[in-house]
């Protein structure tokens, strides 16, 4: 149930994100049976965001190479403006307001490594009974997989390792 509304509320939120799935992602032609130029699909309910890798410049995500930093949801995956800690502020979470009831954990990779997040920032997120945790983004590349495979309404904010 939880899962299912904070699918409800990251539709929602697009116009702030900019998405790289749609709800109908098609790729290249794949020769079938019936029909040799019909395109491979998938519905956005079958797809799972998984982070298969990641470097200092860019994150592999579900076989898309994202430059920069990178929202993660279960469901759902998008560029985030962020690129260096202090930019990370009450502002640039404010979409996290719209999901904070459904939302079980937040996840902040700092980059290369673990830095603190400014005051005002951890304060607006304890104010939205946010539940995060500060790490450097490679522990949470890993920890966001592990979560979402357990299915816990989990997001990943990631900064790319480029200091």
């Amino acid at each position: 149930a939880a899962m299912a509304g904070l699918l409800r509320r990251i539709r929602g939120m697009a116009s702030r994100l900019r998405p790289m799935a749609s709800r109908s992602i098609v790729t290249e032609p794949v020769p079938t049976k019936a029909d040799s130029s019909a395109p491979a699909t998938f519905s956005l309910e079958e797809w799972r965001t998984s982070i298969q890798g990641y470097s200092d410049k860019y994150f592999i995500v579900n076989g898309y190479i994202m430059g920069g930093s990178v929202a993660l949801f279960p469901k759902f995956i998008a560029c985030w403006s962020p690129k260096k800690v202090d930019e990370i502020t009450p502002a640039s979470l404010s979409f996290l307001s719209l999901i904070s009831g459904e939302l079980e954990h937040l996840i902040i990779g700092t980059g290369r490594k673990h830095y603190q997040l400014p005051k005002d920032t951890v304060e607006w997120l304890s104010e939205n009974g946010i539940t995060h945790e500060v790490c450097e983004s490679g522990t949470g590349c890993a920890t966001f997989n592990y979560m979402r495979d357990s299915n816990r309404a989990v997001v990943a904010l990631l900064l790319s390792r480029v200091e």
